[in-house]
């Protein structure tokens, strides 16, 4: 009898050689730098051999009993009698033994579709069955034996009838595994199988000890780097002059413990190098390998008449390059079109014993970074946002996800704006941003809401002169939105009569002003109150951005005041205001004062900064921050935001170049105006546009490789 193996771990090799291909992005170029040992089907050796067809020198095989000339562990008579062919293995050739489709466990089988029950009864003859029903195991002449258009092998690669769905497996013995009214062939679940995922392209870089697994469109071979010295490290270079893209991959020894200090040093490379101005920094992530990183965003730009002239991003690639690793680049950057403004990402990663610093950089031109109909954006994300990264030993795995769409995510904002004299320039730069803010919102299927507060001190009176939500669907809601961010008229408009709903007391105290407001609509919830505009929504996301140029001293006065709750010195107070908005799970931006200080040290306050950093969300500096910075900013917090909120969050990390995805059976294509898109801080899948987004109790599948062995 024939006995299965262990399932492998599958390496990226073998899934390629073994599994084919199912689109022109499924097979690694042949320098993929891993072991094709591995079989990548759950079958034993034998499952694999080609059946071999009769000759002069190998004449038919008899009928004769007790006989199994094939060893495929059915007698030559019985063979003959069923139809099979005792001198061939595999009769249907779909990669099962005849042995095995004979023995593989039947189920009663509905002769109506819309009447079969799921999971199938199992049965051993049709007395078994209810009326209606037939008693159905595989065939062995036929390679589909349910005839949905995949082959008994691609359905249950095992052949053992525990029908699998994570492992995209669907049963082979129903034309309808899943009840959705399309056969298997092709419903959501056909991309989930071996045949139908995406296989990434892995390629290692010199001195590292970590692989990347980079979208196969990549047009071009990466090109290496050597640092000057060990310590310099090394980097791979990757470009897309088509896209107006450029990117390495660099790691280095590491001088620190903190992925914070490294990070800095990462950013002020970039600063110094290229002149950069920061646009939103400090996002914390933990990779699938449960390591921190750090991610932030700079500008560079030729401003009219400082002198420069604009350049293409390999040039300014190139440039960041050299003084990271201590060395002029090699000739053999591509031409690339001359932009006078890009996008510089980058993301601090901090690995292992010996501490190892990985820096992934993107460049991209600002106009192809803010298109959302151009793929260079997502392209430049799926290589910075860590999920195609990995240690060098690591090996692919897949997983397959299904959900039942239930509406639109819900979102309410709480934006908490310091009034003080110095802030009216700043307030009208948000402002600005209000049409795109909500356009992004609307466009990623978010149903929000954004309530502006005055960064104030004392408790909220929500009833006089009476507090109201802005909605996000209100046709006027982005004009509204820039009136009250502002205290002075909003770009000369005449019907500016607004501002921040008002605190008592101070003006100044953003984060202070977000824990009153927080408490102060909880506590309307939680009584009761029937006013939609006076209280949060029961399971909607919360969100705080804090507008303030202050550091945070004027906010520690007042949780000085209970120092009790709060805590008796400002270290501790501010680690109990950052345990405040984790545990309400309320997540925190803002345009604020940077002083660089480290968050942890004593009796530094930073605390607007250090709030936002320690919550896991990342500030724009308000010092520096010009209305380009800004724009640009607030499509980062949207995008991540609708992350967050989004139903369609994943078990497990994806190398998010390899996502699929299909709706009620139909294929969705990756874009940030039709289609989906992935946010790697909240692990999850965003539907933009309206085209593909899923009504309510549409099937929504989800495919992706991971990296096997990874804990998140």
């Amino acid at each position: 009898m024939t006995h299965r193996r262990p399932m492998p771990h599958w390496t990226a090799a073998a899934l390629a050689l073994a599994l084919g291909a199912c689109s022109e992005r499924s097979t690694p170029p042949a320098d993929v730098p891993l072991d094709a040992a591995a079989d990548a089907h759950d079958l034993d050796a034998h499952d694999l051999d080609a059946p071999e067809a009769p000759t002069a020198e190998r004449p038919p095989a008899s009928c004769e009993p007790g006989m199994d000339t094939d060893f495929d562990e059915v007698p030559n008579d019985v063979e003959c009698r069923e139809g099979t062919d005792p001198g061939n293995p595999d009769t249907d050739g779909d990669g099962l033994r005849d042995g095995r489709e004979r023995a593989y466990p039947r189920v009663c089988v509905a002769a109506d579709r819309a009447r079969q029950g799921r999971p199938p009864t199992a049965c051993t003859s049709d007395a078994g069955c209810a009326a209606g029903e037939s008693c159905r195991g595989l065939s062995g002449t036929m390679a589909d034996s349910d005839g949905d258009g995949a082959s008994d092998r691609a359905e249950d690669p095992g052949a053992d009838g525990m029908i699998d769905t994570a492992r995209g497996e669907t049963d082979p013995r129903l034309w309808d595994t899943d009840g959705d009214g399309r056969g298997d062939g092709e419903s959501g679940l056909a991309i989930c199988r071996p045949d139908g995922l995406v296989n990434p392209r892995l390629v290692n870089v010199p001195r590292g000890t970590f692989l990347v697994g980079l979208d196969p469109v990549w047009p071009m071979t990466p090109r290496t780097v050597m640092g000057a010295t060990e310590t310099d490290g090394a980097a791979m270079l990757l470009d897309d002059p088509a896209l107006s893209l450029a990117a390495f991959a660099h790691e280095r020894s590491a001088s620190s413990a903190d992925v914070r200090v490294e990070a800095l040093d990462a950013e002020d490379d970039v600063v110094a190098a290229l002149g950069a101005v920061p646009v939103l920094v400090g996002r914390a992530l933990t990779t699938h390998e449960m390591l921190p990183a750090v991610r932030s965003v700079f500008r560079v730009a030729v401003e009219a008449g400082d002198g420069g002239a604009p350049e293409g991003a390999g040039a300014l690639r190139d440039r960041l390059l050299a003084r990271v690793v201590g060395a002029p680049v090699p000739a053999g950057t591509p031409a690339y079109p001359a932009a006078s403004d890009h996008r510089v990402e980058v993301v601090t990663v901090l690995r292992g014993e010996p501490r190892r610093r990985v820096t992934l950089v993107t460049v991209l031109a600002s106009a192809t970074a803010d298109d959302p109909a151009s793929p260079a954006a997502i392209r430049a994300d799926d290589l910075v946002n860590t999920s195609g990264l990995a240690d060098r030993d690591r090996t692919l795995d897949f997983r397959c996800q299904r959900f039942t769409a239930t509406g639109e995510s819900e979102v309410d904002f709480l934006w908490l704006v310091d009034t003080s004299g110095s802030m009216s320039d700043d307030q009208e730069r948000l402002g600005r941003t209000a049409e795109r803010f909500f356009g992004r919102l609307t466009a990623a299927g978010v149903d929000f809401r954004v309530g502006v507060f005055e960064a104030g001190s004392m408790m909220l009176n929500l009833d006089d002169p009476g507090f109201s939500f802005i909605n996000g669907a209100d046709p006027g809601g982005a004009r509204l939105l820039a009136w009250q961010v502002t205290i002075s008229p909003y770009l000369m408009a005449p019907r500016d009569i607004f501002r921040p709903y008002a605190f008592a007391g101070s003006a100044e105290e953003a984060v202070a002003a977000g824990v009153y407001a927080f408490e102060t609509l909880r506590e309307r919830t939680t009584r009761g109150e029937l006013d939609p505009g006076r209280r949060l929504r029961s399971g909607a996301r919360t969100v705080a951005f804090f507008v303030t140029d202050e550091p945070g001293t004027n906010d520690d006065a007042v949780f000085r005041r209970d120092m009790a709750r709060w805590g008796a010195d400002y270290p501790a107070r501010l680690r109990s205001v950052v345990e405040f908005f984790q545990r309400n799970e309320i997540q925190t931006y803002g345009l604020v004062a940077d002083f660089r200080t480290a968050c942890a040290t004593p009796n530094v306050q930073d605390m607007p900064r250090c709030v936002i950093l320690n919550n896991g969300g990342a500030f724009i500096p308000i010092t520096t921050a010009t209305d380009p910075e800004v724009a640009a900013a607030m499509n980062l917090v949207v995008e991540s935001v609708a992350g967050v909120a989004s139903q369609y969050q994943l078990d497990r990390t994806p190398i998010s170049a390899t996502l699929q995805v299909r709706v009620d059976g139909r294929p969705v294509p990756r874009s940030r105006t039709d289609g989906f898109d992935y946010d790697a801080t909240a692990r999850a899948v965003v539907f933009y546009g309206t085209t593909h987004r899923p009504s309510r109790a549409a099937e929504v599948v989800i495919s992706y490789r991971v990296w096997a062995g990874s804990l998140g």
